[in-house]
């Protein structure tokens, strides 16, 4: 039974609901008719509204053995193509079905059963594949089977050569009992070619492969193949093995200056047949002719999730060692045409739960993830799906699961030079987390999927968190005169203010800065205008004035201007001079006592 649950809103997502199931999530999946879940006992198809909690209702179940007899069905999931969805079938064993896409009934199209054994997801073939309208089926005993898609009739099947035709053991002559520890599966070369990925008895050791078959109409045969093991000895078979490696298919430019596809597998370490230690490995082949291209090591007793290609042909990993308790996960990163290492971060826990570290309680926390992909969206950011374990006072508090995010672009982060800028803000949610499943899964698929308008769907254990982007216009509130947008409120006609409340009136208009910026600035030019006009008048008026002074004091002293030029002499009676005459240059006039002449301007000076 499912319930929904609401939670708090985090940075730009928000934890909308929870699905919680009755046995182990294996594998979620976006369809056309909303979420399918596949658990260990049912698979079941959820209706997701656009908010994630607008519309969330179960369409259809298929239930499965009460007894989890399917729980070896580590690698889960669907595929969907032209109103099909193929899975492999929770009910029985071995089969795969096909359903029609969104029909709330869960009509069944057609089922086949392909083997006796846990079948890994459907691969479907491509349109430009030789081998077109088929469905591959890998086992986890390593036989890979083609169907047609239209009506589920079996093709053919594959099953891998026997190990040791001449071992006395029964079980290693049979191709199909010689497969342990699962297998991993993925397409190539435009569905021409499907990748294997498993980890098969050969005599008394257990050897990891990664196997190239060609596919054709009627047949499929082995390009090439190749061991991951040191030295080519084979690991011990311990148990129930070492796992299968984790495939992936990245773009790279290699140093000869070739570029292409390649294929990484990230395997185990594991204890070897003679007893010493082996390491993990992430290693690259060419897709075409399986030539090696790199080799990473890994550090003692460290396993890797599958890779996830990253931005610039960077190959995204997150690593942990399995057998040491303090043992910190760290996110890292290859170049995908080398092999060598970039940068590498410690996945510490987030602040934001309050619990650990000196912000918190003090409590010291441990983070522990699977071998599931890391997701990355669209615009760079890195999810990773972790359980979070408090330690207090020597007591373990109950995991909490946490979604952790990390920018991988120059764009989210501070410095464009960083090749890992910065730790988002985590996301913690809420519900049960099985951090022992989410550590001991074998599953490499991611348990975070992106849907296209951003909704994420995230698994672990027997729940599911369904996150949506934050509505910005959840607390905005517009009225009845006004449509929000991304936060903002776009007004009708008349009206005015953020939330559209008050009717236009022009002596209350809110008008933009710039437009009352400028009227400030003309009004103080024309007031300085004025001003500048003003002073210049005062100026002219005082000049004015000083020059009327000027010329009463020059008339004063005997200058006066006519229009007539007639040129009169200048004369003294009795001390008086005489007004009115105009100035003309000083005239000699003789003493008749001394007999010496003195200029009259001389005189008039003296006189002055």
């Amino acid at each position: 039974m499912s319930g929904v649950c609401p939670f708090a809103a985090t940075a730009n997502l928000r934890v909308a609901s929870l699905i919680g199931l009755s046995s182990n999530v294996r594998a979620v999946d976006w369809v056309s008719g909303g979420l399918l879940v596949t658990a260990d006992a049912s698979t079941s198809l959820f209706e997701v509204g656009a908010a994630a909690d607008a519309r969330l209702n179960r369409v259809w179940e298929l239930k499965g053995p009460a007894d989890d007899g399917l729980a070896c069905l580590a690698e889960a999931g669907a595929a969907e193509l032209e109103g099909l969805t193929y899975l492999a079938s929770p009910v029985s064993s071995g089969e795969v079905v096909a359903l029609v896409s969104g029909s709330p009934d869960r009509a069944l199209a057609w089922s086949t059963p392909v083997t006796e054994v846990c079948a890994g997801p459907p691969l479907l073939s491509g349109p430009c594949s030789m081998l077109q309208n088929a469905v591959f089926s890998h086992s986890q005993n390593g036989t890979l089977a083609a169907l047609s898609q239209r009506d589920g009739r079996l093709l053919w099947a594959w099953e891998p050569p026997p190990a040791d035709s001449n071992a006395s053991d029964p079980a290693t002559q049979s191709g199909a009992s010689s497969e342990v520890g699962g297998s991993d599966g993925l397409l190539a070369d435009d569905g021409d070619m499907v990748i294997l990925a498993s980890c098969e008895r050969r005599a008394a050791s257990c050897t990891q492969l990664v196997r190239a078959l060609s596919v054709r109409s009627d047949r499929a045969s082995v390009r090439w193949e190749r061991a991951l093991d040191g030295a080519g000895k084979g690991c011990a078979c311990i148990g129930a093995g070492p796992r299968q490696p984790r495939l992936a298919r990245g773009w790279a430019r290699f140093d000869d200056g070739s570029e292409g596809w390649s294929i990484v597998a990230s395997s185990d370490p594991c204890t070897l047949a003679d007893g010493q230690p082996s390491n993990g490995t992430v290693s690259a082949f060419d897709e075409l002719g399986g030539r090696l291209r790199w080799a990473h090591a890994l550090p003692a007793d460290v396993r890797c999730s599958r890779a996830q290609p990253g931005l610039g042909s960077q190959l995204l990993l997150v690593c942990t060692a399995g057998s040491e308790p303090d043992a910190t996960p760290v996110l890292l990163a290859l170049d995908g045409a080398e092999g060598t290492r970039r940068w590498s971060l410690p996945l510490a826990p987030p602040p934001e739960l309050g619990l650990c570290g000196s912000a918190g309680l003090g409590a010291r926390c441990r983070v522990l993830v699977g071998t599931s992909q890391p997701a990355l969206s669209a615009d760079g950011v890195l999810f990773v799906l972790a359980a979070i374990v408090p330690q207090l006072f020597g007591a373990t508090a109950p995991s909490s699961c946490a979604l952790l995010r990390y920018a991988t672009r120059p764009s989210l982060g501070d410095a464009a030079s960083s090749p890992l800028l910065r730790a988002l803000s985590a996301i913690l949610l809420g519900g049960e987390c099985n951090s022992d499943w989410l550590v001991d899964s074998t599953g490499a698929r991611p348990l975070v999927r992106l849907r296209a308008d951003g909704t994420l769907a995230v698994a672990a254990g027997r729940s599911v968190w369904l996150l949506a982007p934050r509505n910005a216009c959840s607390d905005v509130d517009c009225g009845e005169h006004g449509v929000c947008r991304n936060g903002t409120c776009f007004c009708t006609a008349n009206y005015l203010s953020k939330d559209c409340s008050q009717p236009y009136s022009p002596l209350r208009a809110e008008w933009p800065v710039w437009i009352g910026l400028g009227a400030t600035v003309s009004l103080l030019c024309a007031l300085f205008v004025c001003v500048l006009g003003v002073y210049r008048s005062f100026l002219w008026v005082k000049f004015r004035l000083q020059m009327l002074s000027v010329r009463h004091a020059m008339e004063g002293r005997g200058y006066s201007s006519h229009d007539s030029h007639d040129s009169h002499a200048l004369s003294f009676d009795g001390g008086h001079r005489q007004r009115g005459a105009p100035f003309l240059p000083p005239q000699p006039r003789s003493d008749p006592e001394s007999g010496s002449s003195v200029a009259t301007g001389s005189v008039t000076s003296l006189l002055d």
